[in-house]
């Protein structure tokens, strides 16, 4: 039963209760704050059980906005994570992003960039691009909607600060701690070894410096959703976008199949560009 107005349901006056609700609760130092989300991240990764992640991202521009779906799978125990992401706005954009093997993955279709005859799909290895275009590791820059745990290292980056914002419902009726970040992605990466004329270009590609990251943790003290707001730069008409995505973490001990596209179809972007 959902709440309406200022009456809440029994469950929520003890759960409020059980949090110190009621002008009881602890607000966090931002340290604080910063190790209860590393805290709980840690703890989702240590479940050992198949997480459903599912997301949503809406990347806005001028002349309006795209709105994409997605659905997931955490398998902790395997260091794995597969997205499956599909524009539900008219066009037939489509992107699987997978973590094997401590590389992020990107596969997507149709591409940017033309195909050899016959394959239908652009493999690009995420990992390998930013040590090769910024010198260091950089799949910290992806968003919720490519894998969530890559935004909480920025979250839990030493120059970021993070505020606890109290107790907040999400829609699926859980009471959740909300933390907040604003992450200068810029100082995470000088922080991480990008330097020199390498940070120079990751300033220009990324657009504003800034990301908003917004963490829920569970009573059960693990990952409830993650979102991150953001400014890109349109690598060809150099307008801003804004994006905000959103990962919802369900059903624990649930497997969701996501498959990766058939290898024939698959052409590998440092294959065709060197």
């Amino acid at each position: 039963m959902r709440r309406t107005g200022f009456v809440l349901t029994a469950a929520a006056v003890l759960a409020l209760a059980a949090c110190g609700g009621g002008g009881g609760t602890k607000i966090l130092s931002p340290e604080q704050s910063k190790q209860a989300v590393a805290d709980a991240a840690q703890k989702t990764l240590a479940a050992n059980l198949h997480v459903d992640i599912s997301v949503t991202l809406r990347a806005a521009s001028g002349q309006g906005a795209a709105v994409y779906a997605a659905t997931g799978d955490l398998t902790p125990s395997l260091g794995r994570i597969d997205v499956d992401q599909r524009n539900v706005g008219g066009d037939l954009h489509h992107e699987v992003v997978a973590r094997q093997g401590g590389h992020l993955v990107l596969y997507e279709s149709p591409a940017n960039i033309d195909l050899p005859k016959g394959k239908t799909w652009l493999k690009l290895d995420l990992t390998r691009y930013g040590e090769k275009r910024y010198g260091a590791n950089t799949v910290f820059l992806a968003g919720a909607d490519q894998d969530p745990f890559a935004a909480l290292q920025l979250v839990t980056a030493a120059v970021t600060n993070v505020t606890d914002l109290g107790l907040q419902w999400l829609p699926d009726d859980t009471l959740n701690t909300h933390y907040r970040a604003r992450v200068d992605v810029v100082a995470v990466a000088r922080e991480k070894g990008v330097k020199g004329a390498k940070l120079t270009a990751l300033s220009s590609d990324v657009g504003d410096r800034t990301q908003t990251i917004d963490v829920w943790v569970s009573k059960q003290g693990r990952i409830a959703r993650v979102k991150v707001l953001k400014t890109l730069r349109d690598a060809s008409t150099g307008a801003k976008l804004s994006q905000s995505s959103i990962a919802d973490f369900n059903h624990f001990g649930e497997r969701v199949n996501v498959s990766l596209p058939p290898a024939r179809l698959v052409a590998d972007y440092f294959s065709l560009v060197g």
